[in-house]
């Protein structure tokens, strides 16, 4: 039986929760601190979100390449017509993917005039099938609306699901009232200790015991994003904080990693594949 887990990480409410910025260092922190093999899949149009944060990918149109090697297309639509015409395996489905860095893939976007045709329940749960036995640890960067609307609700095998909330009353109140309280687990994405809306007071207001964590604004990190400079930022910070140089953004990011591996039935310190 295949070990691979699947995690949703999703942003609810409005505005600029911070769901892509997550969904994308919690990846990159799994793959570089903890030695897991990660896929992150981004169930969102192809080049937007969280493709925006890694230098640019590979072209998704087939071509020729060096030597006049035809390099596979990528991202949800070319896996899409290939499924429907049944060409593909488990052997090839990594073909499909852009290795960012080492232990970490993604699986682009879909093309915007394909939403329809690659964006359905059947296509999502035979990937989910597909991709389990070539990797630790899945995260799906899904929005909350497409969720809802595909009815996937208990259908998806999850390890469990992550809500990224805004930190704003009002938002999370909304949230609250539209996606209840049934994620696994809740981050205030981009957080300011200084706000009084804090993991604390929101718990007791709507009584959860499920478990929270914060993703701290930080400017560097934003400048970063602008530049498709996410990957190169994370791992120098990781290294400055390994050497003792306390960065909150990582240590808050390695406790939600943490969370994920214990849930997941993963012993701290496990390489991929040991």
């Amino acid at each position: 039986m295949s070990l691979c887990k699947h995690w949703m990480i999703s942003s609810i409410g409005r505005g600029m929760a911070g769901g892509t910025t997550v969904a994308a260092c919690t990846a990159i922190s799994l793959a570089w601190h903890y030695r897991m093999k990660v896929l992150l899949i981004h169930v969102k149009g192809r080049g937007e979100g969280v493709e925006k944060l890694f230098p640019p990918a590979l072209d998704v149109m087939r071509q020729a390449g060096a030597g006049g090697r035809l390099i596979t297309p990528n991202g949800w639509s070319a896996l899409a017509r290939m499924l429907r015409h049944h060409q593909v395996e488990e052997e090839s489905i990594s073909s499909y993917m852009i290795s960012v860095m080492s232990r970490l893939d993604i699986l682009p976007g879909y093309d915007s005039e394909e939403m329809g045709d690659t964006l359905h329940e059947h296509l999502l749960l035979h990937v989910q099938r597909l991709v389990s036995k070539r990797y630790d640890l899945v995260l799906w960067d899904m929005n909350e609306q497409d969720i809802t609307a595909l009815k996937l609700i208990g259908k998806m095998n999850m390890q469990g699901t992550i809500a990224v909330l805004p930190q704003n009353r009002s938002e999370i109140h909304i949230s609250m009232e539209k996606a209840g309280k049934s994620a696994d687990a809740f981050v205030i994405g981009q957080y300011d200790a200084d706000v009084k809306v804090n993991p604390m007071n929101v718990k007791r207001m709507y009584s959860l015991h499920q478990p929270f964590f914060t993703m701290p604004y930080a400017a560097a990190y934003r400048n970063a994003a602008d530049d498709r400079m996410v990957m190169d930022w994370y791992l120098r910070q990781s290294q400055r904080h390994e050497r003792g140089k306390r960065c909150p953004f990582i240590l808050e990011n390695m406790k939600l990693s943490k969370y994920i591996l214990e849930e997941s039935g993963y012993h701290q310190g496990r390489k991929a594949g040991g």
